[in-house]
């Protein structure tokens, strides 16, 4: 999944246009002025798309830890996931993995919903700036 961040934060940072660095650096901006003024505010909706896939990637993990260590030695690698299906299918408590599972459920939506209104924010910022 990380080459895949890599990748997309690189499409975003290409979508940059050189002409605001060359005004910047005709204007006397440092490299850490330009960073800081153009390009984490054009790439902040990369950013938080980024973040919501990796995000959705770091949720719904469960295969490869219970392939390699089944949440051992002990609890180390016991993710939430996990302790989900532990719970329903090893102790056979399905009320309360069912609970869980909407605990996430909920937890995750709300997450992306909060991440997806932030960018759209900015992307309404950035019309009316255009405008």
């Amino acid at each position: 999944m990380w080459p895949f961040m890599f990748m997309l934060l690189y499409a975003g940072l290409t979508t940059i246009p050189h002409e605001l660095y060359e005004a910047a650096r005709i204007d006397g901006a440092s490299w850490g002025q330009s960073f800081k003024h153009i390009t984490l505010p054009m790439l902040k909706p990369t950013i938080i798309t980024a973040l919501l896939l990796r995000l959705i990637d770091a949720l719904r993990i469960f295969s490869e830890v219970y392939t390699m260590t089944e949440g051992g030695p002990g609890s180390a690698t016991l993710l939430f996931s996990l302790y989900t299906h532990r719970q329903a299918f090893t102790y056979y408590k399905v009320g309360l993995a069912s609970a869980m599972a909407i605990l996430l459920l909920v937890l995750s939506v709300t997450i992306a919903l909060t991440l997806v209104r932030k960018n759209m924010k900015i992307e309404e910022f950035e019309k009316g700036a255009d405008a």
